[in-house]
């Protein structure tokens, strides 16, 4: 994973592009997770470098041809899709193991199952990209989508860490999330 705790969304609108910091670390109560945004209307690579050394990112094609047209080569770029699935993959077989606990116990008390989490869909990504293809919005909106990712996993993480049972039962291995995609 990145350094840095944050990923940086790079999108392209009518000739400008938008760069928004969202903070990917462990949530804190005191602060949003859409950290920091800058508009540049023709950025050079000195200032891509600054903005997204050491930090995961996600483009839009329209970002991704700024990023291109610039020759800049960010190494660490989010795979949405495998991250949602890895996330998801961990809060099935951790509901899997509760369930398989709970058969095996006969009279005593029955544990109880927390309030299951639900990834947001990947699809529910696209449509951001769709609806908002002219909008200047639309870079906030993307950063509002992995806001509410990432703060989902945390609840997980949180219901996860606050019972005994589910942290002893739980997997010891690290969850790859978000997950970078390999780039060439």
């Amino acid at each position: 994973m990145s350094k840095i705790n944050s990923l940086v969304i790079v999108d392209t609108i009518n000739s400008e592009t938008s760069f928004w910091y969202v903070a990917t670390g462990f949530r804190d109560a005191n602060q949003t997770r859409l950290t920091g945004a800058w508009t540049k209307r023709k950025p050079e690579i000195n200032f891509y470098k600054n903005i997204m050394s050491d930090r995961m990112f996600y483009a839009t094609a329209e970002g991704r041809n700024s990023i291109d047209e610039c020759k800049y080569s960010p190494k660490d770029e989010i795979d949405v899709e495998k991250s949602i699935e890895n996330a998801n993959l961990e809060i099935i077989n951790l509901k899997d193991k509760l369930a398989t606990e709970q058969s095996q116990r006969k009279s005593y008390k029955q544990l109880t199952n927390p309030d299951w989490v639900e990834m947001p869909k990947f699809e529910e990504l696209h449509k951001i990209l769709e609806s908002n293809k002219n909008n200047s919005n639309r870079p906030l909106e993307i950063g509002k989508w992995f806001a509410n990712l990432f703060n989902i996993w945390d609840t997980f993480q949180e219901q996860k860490m606050g019972s005994l049972f589910l942290r002893k039962i739980s997997s010891s291995e690290y969850t790859n999330f978000p997950t970078k995609t390999i780039l060439k």
